[in-house]
C-alpha cells in the first residue's frame, strides 16, 4: 500500500464514522427536543389553571381596592375643610386629605415593615443602608 492509498482509506473511514456520529447526534437532539416540547406542553397545562386563578384574584383585589379608594377619597373630599373660607387653604386641605386617604387605603393591607426575603448572594459583598434600603455591592 502506498501513502496515497493509506490516506484515501483513512479519509473514507473518517468520513463514514463522522457521518454515522452526525446521524446519532441528530437522533439524540430530535428525541431530546420532542421530550422537552412535551414537558413544556404538560407544564403549561398544569400551570395555566393556577395562573388564571392568580390573575382573577389579582383583578378582583384591584377592583375592590379601586372601589375602596374611590369611596375613601370622596369621603375625605366631602368632609375636609367645609368651614374654611379661604379658597386656597380649603383646596390645600382637601388635596392633603385626598392623598392621605389614598395612602391609608392602599397601604392598609401592606405594611412598610413587611419583610422581603433576601436571596443568598454567592459573591462576597458589602452591605450599605441608604434611606432604609440595604444595597449590597461587590467587596473590593
Amino acid at each position: 500500500m502506498t501513502n496515497t492509498t493509506v490516506l484515501t482509506e483513512n479519509l473514507k473511514h473518517i468520513k463514514a464514522e463522522g457521518g454515522q456520529r452526525s446521524q446519532n447526534i441528530g437522533k439524540i437532539f430530535r428525541v431530546a427536543f420532542t421530550e422537552a416540547a412535551g414537558e413544556v406542553k404538560a407544564g403549561t397545562q398544569t400551570i395555566r389553571p393556577f395562573a388564571k386563578d392568580l390573575a382573577d384574584v389579582a383583578a378582583e383585589t384591584a377592583k375592590f381596592k379601586g372601589q375602596e379608594v374611590s369611596a375613601n377619597v370622596r369621603k375625605a373630599f366631602a368632609e375636609t375643610a367645609v368651614d374654611e373660607e379661604d379658597l386656597a387653604t380649603r383646596l390645600q386641605l382637601k388635596i392633603q386629605a385626598i392623598f392621605k386617604a389614598l395612602r391609608d387605603t392602599l397601604m392598609s393591607s401592606w405594611s412598610r415593615d413587611t419583610e422581603v426575603p433576601v436571596l443568598p448572594v454567592e459573591k462576597e459583598t458589602t452591605a450599605e443602608t441608604h434611606d432604609g434600603i440595604t444595597v449590597e455591592t461587590p467587596a473590593a
